[in-house]
């Protein structure tokens, strides 16, 4: 059995083969679109793991400043130069009003 025409059944069979590699090109593409999209979730879900333990990590940090400033506090108390400085600063202020006392004076002077 001898075909009659050689041209057309060389491309039966080639249109055969392509229609086989398209079919096999499409399942690849369809697994590869599978596995992006479980890359997407995976992804997500990744993003969404590493935000709650940022925020964790976050919190814990901000927990012991807090607990270390309250053992700071305890431990110092107030500091010991804070009387005085409020004194000194009192004695301060005077000495500045009665600067500007004799500045207001020496200005009535002059004017005299």
């Amino acid at each position: 059995l001898t075909p009659m025409d050689k041209t057309g059944t060389s491309l039966r069979i080639l249109l055969h083969d392509t229609q086989a590699n398209l079919e096999n090109f499409s399942d690849r593409v369809n697994k590869l679109a599978g596995n992006i999209d479980e890359s997407k979730r995976e992804i997500s879900t990744v993003k969404e793991l590493y935000q709650q333990g940022h925020e964790k990590v976050v919190e814990d940090i901000v927990d012991l400043v807090n607990r270390c400033q309250l053992e700071v506090q305890r431990a110092v108390g107030a500091p010991a130069q804070a009387v005085e400085i409020k004194g000194l600063r009192v004695d301060l202020m005077q000495v500045d009003n009665r600067l500007k006392e004799l500045e207001s004076r020496m200005n009535m002077l002059q004017m005299v």
